[in-house]
């Protein structure tokens, strides 16, 4: 929000202006106000306090819209959090909203008898307890801040997300230190997938213990096959990650970091000793994440962690100290490194604070046929047909269970009907279900001119068993006419691949309705383990809906038929709405709408629905 307030991207001068305030404490001490591109700090009472107040004067603008309405005011929280960010990065030192947050932080002896961890202890003047600022820091960090203004937004958004990191790391450091390192090995894993390049894995950077068992085997056989054998392990992508991660960090170290930088350093580290501490870094973040072990214990010491590296059993170890200062010289030459721009195209408002992206409820998109008329890819038209598919049971399901009107889908379907003849047999499925359920499902007078005579020429095209047919006859008829085995297989083949991209998704009420009877198919054919292994499933799926469970749990216990028949009434009778049958969380939003759609504001509603107990005429 801050890079949105400096107005890079407007493109118009009418805009919402605003002139705020915000409340900064920090350990930094400066005698003067701190102006920079994105705000001045103005300190507030006297310059030797340990922790000093500033008041944050910046600018807060928004482009105005044409028309009615639009905002005029919004992510003030958002500005303040991000400068302090950038100052406490910027200038090196602790920025806070509290002053008592800055005195704990920065304290110099324990507060509490469970204090463990001083961050002052492991990390050297971000928590000194009084900071006395120079011109050229100031100086530094207005040209900094600057530059971060004019990063690309990709790259200002991975480096806010960095510093808030970062930021939580040092907080961290008060009571867990083996998390806060791993949180700053995250910094520098973040940079590098974002935005470094996957370099070839070497041999070298396989585990000493692994390579060494290796090598002696690979000893054994033909080199030839030896070295193909490498080359597929090296392909493993842990492996690929962290040669990655090194790459990055090192390409980002510059010469400087070894001299000048290194001034005044105990221990500082050697170039020879970075990739391999490197390696441990990233080895002591796995172990953590996956394990929760904690790192070296000497690590922990507060007399080693003044060290930038510690030596153990012949292998160079990065403390906190060590690794925090290669992350804020990595991060400084990134930033550095990139580009800075006055002005950039970016559509900004996606961005602002409180904008939350929901898919749109289908009753306003999937009636609409107009993008279907226009010349289209393969794939847009498989999107198309295939996400109006969804929204339609999603949104047939929804007309049951609240007894709600559906929406009128007669310009689709006439769509439909045109574009049927020269479409892939996948296609002509999606589009055939909604055909037939709407049309059997609305009242004649709200039906599709042609439909008697489009189903009876398309209708063969259900004679194949496939989750879309097997629906369409359970709606219509309550059966279906495949055997268990076959309907088993489709039913199994869908089930593992439902949470693919390109699947159908089958609401509950409908999928219920089907894993019934499935296993009402499975007692019929004396399939009694198939018959409770699937009401098992059904059960854990029905997951707050005590009516439906109850009456399942029943008829497995006596060993009788599942009430799919009744799954409509028992999921759509009960007021309020049954746990567990809400609707996802829908929002009107042109952006997210699926392809092939332009969002409208009322849909048009089609003549009634018949009664749920004439699904079967």
């Amino acid at each position: 929000m801050l890079q949105i307030a400096s107005g890079k991207f407007f493109s118009g001068r009418d805009r919402h202006i605003h002139s705020c305030k915000g409340i900064l404490y920090s350990n930094y001490s400066w005698i003067g106000p701190i102006e920079t591109v994105a705000g001045t700090l103005e300190p507030v009472g006297p310059y030797s306090s340990s922790v000093t107040g500033y008041v944050l004067n910046y600018i807060n603008q928004i482009e105005r819209t044409d028309g009615p309405g639009g905002i005029v005011q919004v992510g003030d929280s958002e500005i303040v959090e991000q400068f302090r960010l950038l100052s406490m990065f910027g200038l090196q030192a602790h920025f806070g909203h509290d002053r008592r947050e800055v005195e704990e932080n920065c304290r110099s002896r324990p507060s509490r008898p469970s204090d463990s961890f001083l961050p002052s202890q492991f990390v050297p003047r971000f928590f000194t307890p009084a900071i006395h600022g120079s011109l050229d820091e100031v100086e530094r960090f207005q040209s900094f801040l600057r530059k971060a203004i004019g990063l690309p937004r990709k790259v200002y958004q991975s480096l806010i997300s960095c510093l808030s990191n970062l930021d939580h790391a040092l907080e961290v450091l008060n009571y867990n230190v083996d998390l806060a390192y791993s949180m700053l090995v995250y910094c520098l894993e973040s940079l590098c997938q974002s935005f470094g390049e996957q370099p070839d894995a070497a041999w070298e950077d396989y585990d000493e213990k692994t390579r060494s068992s290796l090598d002696i085997e690979l000893a054994k056989i033909d080199p030839n096959a030896a070295k193909v054998l490498r080359d597929i392990l090296l392909r493993e992508a842990h492996l690929k990650l962290q040669a990655k991660f090194l790459e990055f960090v090192i390409g980002h170290t510059s010469p400087t970091y070894y001299t000048t930088e290194a001034t005044g350093v105990e221990r500082p580290v050697r170039r020879s000793e970075l990739r391999q501490a490197l390696k441990n870094a990233y080895l002591f973040r796995s172990l953590y994440a996956h394990k929760l072990q904690q790192m070296l214990h000497q690590l922990r010491v507060p007399t080693i962690a003044k060290s930038e590296i510690f030596t153990w059993e012949n292998q160079p170890y990065l403390t906190f100290r060590g690794l925090l200062r290669l992350v804020l010289h990595v991060f400084r030459n990134f930033i550095e490194s990139q580009p800075s721009m006055d002005t950039e195209e970016y559509n900004w408002r996606g961005d602002l604070p409180g904008v939350i992206r929901l898919k749109a409820a289908p009753q306003y998109w999937i009636w609409q046929a107009d993008a279907l008329g226009q010349p289209m890819t393969k794939q847009f038209r498989e999107e198309a047909v295939r996400s109006r598919f969804n929204g339609f049971l999603e949104h047939l399901q929804e007309a049951i269970i609240t007894k709600g009107a559906l929406t009128d889908l007669r310009s689709l379907l006439e769509k439909y009907e045109e574009i049927f003849p020269q479409s892939p047999a996948n296609d002509r499925l999606r589009m055939l279900v909604p055909y037939i359920l709407y049309n059997r499902i609305i009242t004649p007078d709200g039906r599709s001119t042609n439909c008697d005579e489009f189903i009876n020429k398309h209708s063969s095209i259900l004679d194949n068993c496939s989750i879309d047919s097997m629906i369409v006859h359970l709606i219509l008829t309550e059966d279906f006419p495949w055997q268990y085995s076959e309907a088993r297989e489709v039913y199994d083949a869908y089930a593992k691949q439902r949470f693919s991209p390109k699947a159908i998704r089958l609401p509950f009420l409908f999928e219920m309705k089907l894993v019934l009877a499935l296993a009402n198919k499975a007692l019929a054919q004396g399939e009694v383990g198939s018959y409770r292994t699937l009401l098992d499933a059904a059960i854990s799926e029905a997951a707050g809906n005590t009516s439906l469970q109850d009456m399942v749990i029943a008829a497995m216990k006596d060993e009788v038929a599942a009430p799919h028949r009744q799954v409509f009434t028992i999921l759509s009778d009960p007021t309020p709405q049954q746990p567990g049958m809400e609707p996802e969380p829908t929002a009107v939003a042109a952006e997210d709408a699926p392809s092939g759609s332009e969002v409208e504001s009322v849909p048009p509603q089609a003549p009634e629905v018949l009664s749920k107990d004439s699904f079967n005429d």
